[in-house]
């Protein structure tokens, strides 16, 4: 049976209908009446009748919506995961990568529970971007949306924008601090300066006012990363994030 002919006579588009000599009464084959369409295009009864035809009508409608429903769902994750400009060498990256350390992941979840941010620190190839991406893409796939961030470049691509390329510093910044999960990732390996400073500054500090979701990777201690962007956007990263150290030695290193 086709849903967009469920307007249509019994006999048109449901020839069962029309043999059958117990024809409804009450919907004189139509199945329902009152029709509406929904918000995925599909034509529906307000209401349907309680004969056969009726909540078999009611049963297709119901399997189709839920089927869109689960189509449009998956297509704003996919959009979500297009957006949050991942890396494609951790595209793949997940919490399970890290089962072997299930300490780690107590800490990743409390962290969670308690509306957290993560500050994740540690030596290079530790694993601290995988894990930031990990945490990212769980969130993505609730449909809640996140972004990907190298500090650096980000920075970079501001400093264009006073050349008149692209979005303006303001759009920029304003995605950056509003986003409902941001990852900050290889933060103090920008080269210092005070407008740097100011930069990451204010993306820090709004933020922490407006308690959004933060993790953040860094090679620095938080007083090297004090030294490099300022004590009072580490005093409010400390304040906002779980501090978890990633040791170990260079993965890179020993592929």
């Amino acid at each position: 049976m086709n849903l967009m002919t469920i307007t249509e006579p019994a006999q048109k588009s449901y020839s069962i209908r029309a043999d059958d000599q117990t024809t409804c009464l009450d919907c004189h084959g139509y199945g329902g009446a009152w029709t509406d369409v929904d918000d995925f295009g599909l034509v529906h009864f307000k209401q349907y009748c309680s004969c056969p035809l009726g909540q078999s009508l009611k049963l297709m409608y119901e399997a189709e919506k839920s089927k869109r429903e689960e189509q449009s769902k998956q297509a704003e994750i996919d959009r979500l995961f297009g957006v949050a400009k991942i890396p494609q060498l951790f595209e793949k990256a997940t919490l399970a990568d890290f089962a072997k350390q299930p300490q780690l992941l107590a800490q990743v979840e409390r962290a969670e529970k308690c509306r957290q941010g993560l500050f994740l620190w540690g030596v290079p190839g530790t694993g601290k971007t995988h894990l930031a991406v990990a945490v990212l893409s769980e969130k993505l796939d609730v449909g809640t949306p996140g972004l990907f961030i190298e500090v650096p470049d980000m920075l970079a691509r501001i400093r264009e924008t006073f050349n008149g390329n692209g979005a303006s510093a303001e759009q920029m910044i304003r995605a950056v601090c509003e986003v409902d999960v941001l990852v900050l990732d290889d933060l103090g390996a920008e080269k210092p300066s005070e407008w740097v400073k100011e930069q990451l500054f204010r993306i820090v500090n709004t933020r922490y006012s407006n308690c959004r979701f933060t993790v953040v990777t860094t090679n620095l201690t938080q007083k090297e990363l004090a030294l490099r962007i300022g004590e009072r956007t580490v005093s409010r990263l400390i304040g906002m994030c779980d501090v978890i150290q990633l040791d170990g030695v260079d993965r890179r290193k020993t592929r």
